[in-house]
């Protein structure tokens, strides 16, 4: 449930799950919070960790996790790396960058549309202009892979037809932004020159660290996608069974239902690398994500429910702004499950009684405050244990003036939301300049990560191919940026790769009469691309 605006998108999660599952047993909760774990490696069975990933001789180490290890994550670090290189791109009239900030847990991405960063010229970052040297190396990535024949025909062929095209049609495209340089690589490779490896350019030579100076970069809009690498937990445990019979043997609760209590009390419980809000131990602290739970929880309340949610997320970012790196959207939307156990859902009105039931939550998380304990929702844990008094006092306070006047309160986010300031925030020279940097190193990944995804697809693992589909169909979905222009005849050679062009194409010039037609169109075009790209695999 996320909170959205013309200027803030909102943030995405994506869990990057390892095919290492930690057994219940291996797992040691923290005595002062216990949501917080460490991990027994001579309890996991099914995997042999090196030692370099010990701590202690029989404690997993965080890092993991935190660097997607690839002895855990064997194909998965590939397309993380892929999914996450910072870029820079021009559309027709806005430019984008993407950057990278580090998250607890993960990696966030941040997108900014109509990026201008003051006092920095930004006209080298757009320019796409090819390089010799570099197409040259990643011709050479691609030829030394272990990508079969048939899986380099189809690249070649399709990047070929690309070529084909008019440059100025597509050079500013997301497409070209992540492909550019390999179209030009591929029309070198048929005068099948043994090519050598790039020199380090001036961008390459280039360290973030050498400058400290910092720009300022206003945006329209931005979002982004929070990436989270994370462990399954192989059986069930206590704090669910506890959870379960709790929910189960109360006299009276309006929320949730027992079908919604079943499917929680099935569904599956992760850790991820995060160090504890007390006393933390950076190398050996864990923290159970209860992603699934918390997605069932949401999706079972009402309308005017989320509503009421989505205006104290709007409190948060708003009037309480100030105290939000806190007091977090999980505190808030945490304290509101608890809260809607005990509150009729027909006092939700939108229309008449929501500020009432809005006040209810506001209450409790003061009195939580005051007494410095916000439980954990599924387990008993105190998720406010870090906040000092003084901190507690000072928010407890804010809330109380919220309480006596909740619609100037809630004013205060809709205000920022209209403001016609173009919002800004801090960026450094390396930042700006690290997309250049990384692109060699992103397209040998995104080469190596395709050579991995065919010799695990060569198998019988139906996961993979199941996996190896969803990432596709969440690519595509993303990135429709197609070529409108005319596919010349001499490449029109009847095959499938051609007729799919051809499909893509069509698809991006039609002029559909409603959105159902150009739904039920691209749904056909993307079953296309999969049938022609996953059967590669296996060859």
């Amino acid at each position: 449930m996320r909170l959205r605006s013309d200027k803030d998108e909102g943030d995405y999660d994506y869990l990057i799950i390892s095919g290492i599952s930690i057994p219940k047993d291996a797992v040691e909760h923290r005595s002062d919070v216990p949501c917080f774990v460490h991990i027994r490696t001579d309890k996991v069975k099914t995997f042999v960790f090196d030692e370099d990933l010990k701590v202690d001789g029989k404690y997993l180490h965080s890092k993991v996790l935190k660097e997607l290890d690839k002895r855990a994550f064997e194909i998965t670090s590939g397309l993380y790396a892929v999914l996450t290189a910072p870029k820079h791109s021009q559309g027709r009239q806005t430019k984008h960058v993407e950057l990278n900030r580090k998250a607890k847990p993960g990696i966030s991405q941040m997108h900014y549309a109509g990026a201008d960063v003051e006092g920095f010229d930004t006209t080298e970052l757009y320019r796409r202009g090819p390089n010799d040297d570099s197409l040259r190396h990643l011709n050479s990535a691609i030829q030394s892979s272990s990508l079969s024949s048939s899986m380099k025909s189809i690249l070649n062929s399709l990047l070929c037809m690309f070529a084909n095209s008019k440059p100025e049609v597509f050079t500013n495209s997301l497409l070209f932004q992540s492909l550019g340089n390999l179209i030009e690589a591929s029309t070198l490779s048929e005068k099948g020159e043994n090519l050598p490896k790039a020199k380090r350019s001036k961008i390459d030579s280039y360290k973030a660290d050498e400058s400290g100076k910092s720009y300022s970069l206003r945006y329209h809009y931005k979002s982004s996608k929070d990436f989270i690498a994370a462990f399954p937990i192989d059986g069930t445990l206590q704090c669910m069974d506890e959870w379960k019979r709790n929910m189960m043997s109360r006299e009276s609760s309006f929320w949730p239902k027992e079908d919604t209590i079943n499917k929680i009390f099935e569904s599956e419980v992760y850790v991820v690398a995060k160090p504890a809000i007390v006393s933390p131990d950076l190398p050996r602290d864990f923290c159970f994500g209860f992603n699934q739970a918390e997605r069932l929880l949401a999706e079972s309340l009402s309308s005017d429910q989320r509503l009421c949610m989505l205006l104290l997320k709007s409190l948060q970012k708003g009037f309480l702004g100030e105290c939000a790196d806190v007091l977090t959207t999980f505190h808030w939307s945490t304290a509101f499950y608890h809260k809607c156990e005990e509150i009729d859902p027909a006092l939700f009105n939108r229309k008449t009684t929501i500020l009432q039931t809005f006040n209810h939550v506001l209450s409790y998380m003061a009195e939580c405050l005051k007494n410095r304990y916000l439980r954990h929702y599924f387990i008993e844990s105190n998720l406010i244990a870090h906040i000092s008094p003084k901190e507690a006092d000072k928010i407890a306070a804010k809330i109380k003036q919220v309480l006596n006047d909740p619609e100037s309160a809630l004013q205060v986010y809709f205000e920022k939301k209209e403001s016609d300031t173009k919002p800004t925030c801090t960026v450094s020279e390396g930042e700006l300049r690290r997309p250049q940097k990384e692109d060699e190193t992103s397209k040998e990944n995104m080469v190596k990560t395709l050579a991995n995804f065919q010799e695990a697809a060569r198998g019988d693992d139906s996961k993979l191919a199941k996996a190896l589909l969803d990432t596709l169909f969440l690519a595509l979905q993303m990135e429709t940026d197609f070529i409108k222009t005319d596919i010349p005849e001499s490449s029109k050679s009847g095959n499938d790769l051609s007729q799919l062009i051809e499909k893509g194409i069509q698809y991006q010039t039609t002029t559909f009469s409603n959105r159902e037609d150009k739904k039920r169109a691209l749904n056909e075009l993307r079953s296309s691309v999969f049938n022609s790209f996953l059967s590669s695999f296996k060859k």
